[in-house]
C-alpha cells in the first residue's frame, strides 16, 4: 500500500510543475535541504532512542507514546514531503523560507535533545 501511495505523490508532482514552480535549486537551497534531511534524521534517531525507554514525545503530531513504526512512518514522510515541496515552491523567499524555519525548529528539537543527555547512538553488531 504505502509504494502505490508514494507512486501516485510522485505522479500528482511530476504533474503539477508549471514554469515559475519546480525550478532547480541553488547551491544554498540545496546545503539547507541536506542539512534538513541531515538533522532531521538526527532527531529520528534519537525520538527511536527515548521511545525505546519509554520516554514520552513532546511533538504533538506523534503523540505522546508513539509506537516505532508511527515515528518511522511519520518522520519518512515528513522528510520526503519536505523534499518534494521545497522542490515544487517557486524559487523565492517562500521557498527560503521554507526551509529554513522547519531547520531552525530541527536544530532546536536536536539541541533540546542533547542537553537531556539523548544523542544519536549508533549501535555494531559483530559476528564472528
Amino acid at each position: 500500500m504505502k509504494p502505490l501511495l508514494l507512486t501516485l505523490l510522485f505522479g500528482l508532482v511530476s504533474q503539477s510543475c508549471f514554469s515559475q514552480w519546480c525550478q532547480p535549486l541553488t547551491d544554498k537551497q540545496i546545503k539547507t535541504e541536506v542539512a534538513y534531511v541531515l538533522i532531521t534524521g538526527i532527531d529520528w534517531m534519537q525520538t527511536r532512542e527515548f521511545r525505546a525507554h519509554g520516554f514520552k514525545e513532546s511533538n504533538p503530531i506523534l503523540g505522546e507514546e508513539p509506537s516505532q513504526e508511527r515515528v518511522d512512518t511519520l518522520i519518512f514522510l515528513g522528510i520526503v514531503s519536505h523534499v518534494l515541496i521545497t522542490w515544487m515552491l517557486p524559487d523565492n523567499e517562500w521557498r527560503e523560507a521554507f526551509q529554513e524555519i522547519p531547520l531552525f525548529f530541527e536544530v532546536s528539537a536536536v539541541m533540546h535533545n542533547y542537553s537531556r543527555g539523548w544523542g544519536p547512538k549508533i549501535r555494531f553488531q559483530y559476528k564472528f
